[in-house]
């Protein structure tokens, strides 16, 4: 990486500062509305040292509507991002 002079955080631009503290603010407010529903376990990422741009849950595929349904009415955007690799084309037989 290239560092100019007057840069914030060691050379990172101003605009990735504010979108790296953005993302990591929304991943955090996630976190807390997650906090306690039963049923979801919150795939921990260390967020002062990365951007996350996923909130990744598990859940078991017994309870997953139920969970969907509960987090939508949170106002919580929830969809299956990866279906699992056996559904996958390219894993097809």
């Amino acid at each position: 990486m290239l560092v100019q002079q007057g840069q914030p955080s060691g050379g990172l631009r101003q605009e990735f500062v504010e979108a790296r503290g953005a993302g990591q603010a929304l991943w955090r407010s996630y976190a807390a509305a997650l906090e306690g529903l039963d049923g979801v376990t919150l795939v921990d990422v260390d967020v002062e040292r990365s951007v996350p741009h996923l909130c990744v849950v598990l859940v078991a595929a017994r309870d997953r509507d139920r969970i969907f349904r509960t987090l939508r009415e949170r106002g919580i955007g929830v969809g299956t991002h990866y279906p699992p690799n056996h559904l996958q084309p390219a894993f097809a037989p």
